[in-house]
C-alpha cells in the first residue's frame, strides 16, 4: 500500500485493521455494505501479486476480492456513498474552512484543488484534511499540460498538449505530473483531453494532435499509461467528445448534432485509463440518445454507450456541476444525478444534501458505483 510518508492515507492501515475486526459484530460498519454478505473471509493469497493501479487495469489482482470484503466490514455504508460527492477547495480561509467540515462531517469523500496553491500549502493541506477525515479520501487535480502551473504557483512548468511533438515528450510531461502528484499526495489527475482539437473556445491547444512520429492517440495512452505506472489514477475527457462542436460548456449550452462522431478516440484510449470524465453536453437528433439531459448524467450516455457498449469498468466522473452545460438544464435536481449512473459528481451545489440523499438510495445503481469506487480506490493505493 502507498505509505503515508507520500502524504496518503496507506491502504495497509486499513486493511489491516479491518482484519482485526472481520467477524466481530462491533467493528462492521454500520448502515449497511456495498458488497455482500459472507460467512468467511475471501482467501488473501499472501503469495500473489499486490494490488496496483496497473494489475487493476490488466485484470489481474488476486488480493484485490479479499481487501476489498474487508473494507465492506470496515467501512460504514455513509463513508462508501461519500466518494460520489467531490467538492473544491481553493486555498482561502473560507474555503479551506467549508471543505474541512464537509469532509469532517463526511458529506464529501473527495476533494480537487481549485485556485493557485504553493506546493508546501498543497502538501500541507492534504496531509491534514486525510487526518481529520478518519477515514479513505479521494484528492484530485486538473493537471493538463499547461495547466499544473495555474494550480500550483511552483509546480514544474509543462507545454500545452498541443506543443508536444513525440511521444518521449509526453511521457517525460507525464512523469513530472505523477511525481508532482506522488509528493503531494494527490492520486487522480484529470487529463488527457482526448477530444479533437477544432473547438478553439474551450479544447484548442488542450488537446494532443497528429505529429509525424506520435498520433493524437499514442500521446494520450503515453500519457494514460505513464500515470498509472506511478501510480496516479488518469482521466480521459469530456466523454463523448467536446472537440468538434462550437461553444464552451463552461459559460454556454453545447450541443453534439447527431452522432457522436469521436467515439473512436475515446475507445482507442479508455482502456489505458482507470477513469473517465463526462462533459456537460446535449445531444440533439442522434436516433438512439434523447435531448433532455447533458451527456455527463444522461443514462444512455453514463450506463449505455460508455458501459454497455463500450464495455469501460473504470470509474467516471462529471465534469464541474458548477457549469452552464449542465446548471441550465439541470439545475438542482438530485433525481437526475441518482439515476445517471455516473459515479462521481464533481463540485455540486449542495454536497451534504446530495449525500444525504445518496446515503438514503439503496438501489442497485447507487450500489455499483460505490463498489467500483473501492475497487479503484484499492487500486490506487497499492501496497
Amino acid at each position: 500500500m502507498c505509505g503515508e510518508g507520500r502524504g496518503r492515507r496507506g491502504w495497509r492501515r486499513w486493511v489491516g485493521e479491518g482484519l482485526l475486526c472481520v467477524g466481530l459484530s462491533a467493528c462492521v460498519g454500520s448502515g449497511g455494505t456495498p458488497l455482500p454478505h459472507r460467512a468467511e473471509v475471501p482467501p488473501r493469497l499472501e503469495d500473489a501479486p499486490v494490488v496496483t493501479l496497473e494489475n487493476c487495469l490488466r485484470g489481474e489482482h488476486p488480493r484485490l476480492h479479499h481487501d476489498l470484503w474487508v473494507m465492506g466490514q470496515q467501512l460504514p455504508w455513509a463513508d462508501w456513498v461519500s466518494w460520489r460527492v467531490m467538492v473544491a477547495v481553493e486555498p482561502t480561509n473560507a474555503s479551506r474552512q467549508t471543505v474541512e467540515k464537509l469532509v469532517q462531517d463526511g458529506h464529501a469523500g473527495g476533494v480537487m484543488l481549485l485556485g493557485t496553491w504553493t506546493t508546501a500549502d498543497a502538501r500541507e493541506y492534504i496531509t491534514g484534511l486525510r487526518e481529520i477525515a478518519m477515514r479513505p479520501l479521494w484528492v484530485a487535480v486538473d493537471a493538463e499540460p499547461g495547466l499544473l502551473t495555474q494550480r500550483v504557483s511552483d509546480a514544474p512548468v509543462t507545454r500545452w498538449a498541443t506543443e508536444h511533438e513525440t511521444c518521449a515528450a509526453v511521457a517525460k510531461t507525464a512523469q513530472v505530473v505523477a511525481d508532482w502528484a506522488n509528493d503531494v499526495g494527490v492520486e487522480w489527475v484529470f487529463a488527457p483531453v482526448v477530444d479533437r482539437p477544432g473547438n478553439r473556445d474551450v479544447i484548442g491547444q488542450r488537446a494532443w494532435r497528429d505529429t509525424p512520429d506520435c498520433t493524437a492517440t499514442d500521446k494520450a495512452l503515453v500519457w494514460a499509461r505513464t500515470l498509472t505506472a506511478a501510480g496516479v489514477l488518469p482521466t480521459v475527457k469530456h466523454y463523448p467528445g467536446h472537440g468538434e462542436i462550437a461553444g464552451d460548456s463552461h459559460t454556454e449550452l453545447v450541443t453534439i448534432e447527431g452522432a457522436m462522431t469521436e467515439l473512436e478516440n475515446f475507445e482507442a484510449v479508455l482502456p489505458a485509463s482507470g477513469a473517465v470524465m463526462l462533459g456537460h453536453i446535449l445531444l440533439k437528433n442522434h436516433p438512439v440518445v434523447s435531448p433532455e439531459w447533458p451527456a455527463s448524467v444522461h443514462p444512455q450516455v453514463a450506463r449505455g454507450a460508455l458501459r454497455h457498449e463500450a464495455g469501460y469498468g473504470g470509474v467516471s466522473v462529471t465534469d464541474a456541476l458548477n457549469m452552464v452545460g449542465f446548471t441550465a438544464v439541470v439545475g438542482d435536481d438530485h433525481d437526475v444525478l441518482l439515476g445517471s449512473g455516473t459515479d462521481v459528481f464533481l463540485m455540486p451545489s449542495d454536497p451534504a444534501g446530495l449525500h444525504q440523499r445518496l446515503v438514503a438510495d439503496t438501489s442497485a445503481l447507487n450500489r455499483e458505483s460505490v463498489r467500483r469506487l473501492g475497487r479503484w480506490k484499492l487500486c490506487v493505493g497499492g501496497e
